[in-house]
Order: C-alpha cells, then structure tokens, then sequence
C-alpha cells in the first residue's frame, strides 16, 4: 500500500517505536537519576531546614535560660551590695561611735592633765610667792632702818617721781 506522498507507514512505525526506545532509555539512564538526584538533595536541604531550625529553637530556649540565670545573678549582685553597703553602714556607725568614746576619753584625760598643770601650777606659784615674802621679809630684817621709815622713803620718792612727770 502506498499511500500518496510517498509515505510508508511501515517506516513511520518504525520511527515511532525507535522514538519510544529512545524515550525509555533517556528516561532510564537520564530522567531516572536526575530525579533521583533532585529528590535526594531536596530532602537533604530540608533535612538541613528542620536542622538548622531545631537549632535555631535551641538557641532561643539556651538564650532564655540564659537571660533567666542573668537576672538571677543580677538580683544576687544587688541582694549583695545591699547587704555590703548595710555591713559598710553598720561598720561606720561602729568607727563613729569608738571614736566618739576615745575622743571623750582624750578630753576627760586632757582635762585632768589641764588640772594637775593648773594644780602644780597654782602650787609653783605659792611656793614662789612664800620664797617672796620670805626673801622680802629677811631683806627688810637686814636693813638698818625699820620697815616704817622704808616705807615713807619708798612713798616720798614715788611722789617726787609723780610731780616731776607732771611737771
């Protein structure tokens, strides 16, 4: 049978069944492995994808916790200067209050010490006083006019002395 233009169907059987065998072995030793390439590395990227997202979730719930420790030693740094700057108020009060005592105590000896000076001096100052009288007493003994003539000589000069200042 042949048809007009030359055509033969035989030889477009043919070609259809070489096309077929071309197309299954492409497939076969082509698509086959490219998809099977493609499925694999998919699954490897979303195998990464939930991955790296457990990852991620890791990191977000070790931060919590972490932030959670901070303010906790935050809190115990604060508990911790309250307790040091009571201690250290406490301590001062403590100085403040020795060393009012010891200054009190300075002052009470400083006054006994002022006590004793003013007594011994008080005391010098008798004995110089006595030594006094009793060298005036021995000079006015030695001397060969008695004390009453001394004593009118002694007034009679100082007024010459008081009218020759005023003249």
């Amino acid at each position: 049978m042949n048809l007009p233009l030359n055509i033969d169907i035989q030889q477009i059987v043919l070609h259809m069944f070489n096309f077929t065998i071309l197309a299954g072995g492409l497939y076969v030793l082509l698509y086959k492995p490219v998809k099977e390439f493609m499925d694999n590395r998919e699954a490897n990227y979303k195998k990464m994808e939930e991955d790296a997202k457990a990852i991620l979730e890791n990191a977000h719930k070790e931060k919590e916790a972490y932030d959670a420790k901070i303010s906790r030693v935050e809190e115990e740094i604060q508990d911790m200067k309250t307790k040091a700057l009571k201690e250290v108020e406490i301590s001062t009060e403590a100085q403040i209050k020795s060393a009012k005592a010891e200054a009190e105590k300075i002052v009470k000896v400083a006054h006994i010490a002022a006590q004793r000076d003013k007594q011994k001096m008080v005391e010098e100052a008798k004995e110089e006083i006595t030594q006094l009288a009793i060298d005036a007493t021995r000079k006015l003994m030695t001397v060969e006019k008695d004390p009453y003539h001394l004593f009118v000589e002694s007034v009679q000069q100082e007024g010459e002395v008081d009218s020759h200042d005023e003249a």
